[in-house]
C-alpha cells in the first residue's frame, strides 16, 4: 500500500521512524583514553551503529550506521542517499546532541 506524504510531514515521519528503529538497540560504551566510543547493538549482539569522538579533538565525531538501516529508510520512504544523510544527521543532532557532517555506512559482514 502506498501513501502520499506531503513534504512538510516527511521530516517528522522519518524522524519518528528512525527513533523507533534505534529504540530497540542497546548502547555499549567501548571508550578508552583516546576515544569516546559507543556501539549500538541489536538483541543478537551484532553492531548496528558506532559513534566515535576523539578526546584530543572533540569537534571530530564519526558516526557509522549499518547499511541495512540505510536500505530500510530508502525502501520505506523512497528517498535517496543524500536525503537519508540529511535525516540521519538531523536526527543525531536533535536526539543525541551529536554534530556530524556525514554518516558513514558499514556492512556488518565486514565486522569481526
Amino acid at each position: 500500500m502506498k501513501y502520499i506524504i506531503t513534504e512538510n510531514r516527511l521530516d517528522d515521519i522519518v524522524d519518528k521512524y528512525i527513533t523507533a528503529k534505534f529504540n530497540n538497540l542497546k548502547v555499549v560504551d567501548e571508550s578508552n583514553k583516546f576515544v569516546e566510543r559507543n556501539v549500538w547493538v541489536k538483541s543478537n549482539g551484532e553492531a548496528s551503529i558506532f559513534t566515535t569522538k576523539r578526546k584530543y579533538d572533540e569537534t571530530i565525531v564519526d558516526v557509522f550506521v549499518e547499511d541495512i538501516f540505510f536500505n530500510s529508510i530508502s525502501d520505506m520512504f523512497s528517498i535517496g542517499y543524500e536525503e537519508i544523510q540529511e535525516h540521519l544527521i538531523r536526527w543525531f543532532e536533535n536526539h543525541m546532541n551529536i554534530k556530524v557532517e556525514v554518516i558513514q555506512i558499514f556492512d556488518n559482514v565486514d565486522i569481526a
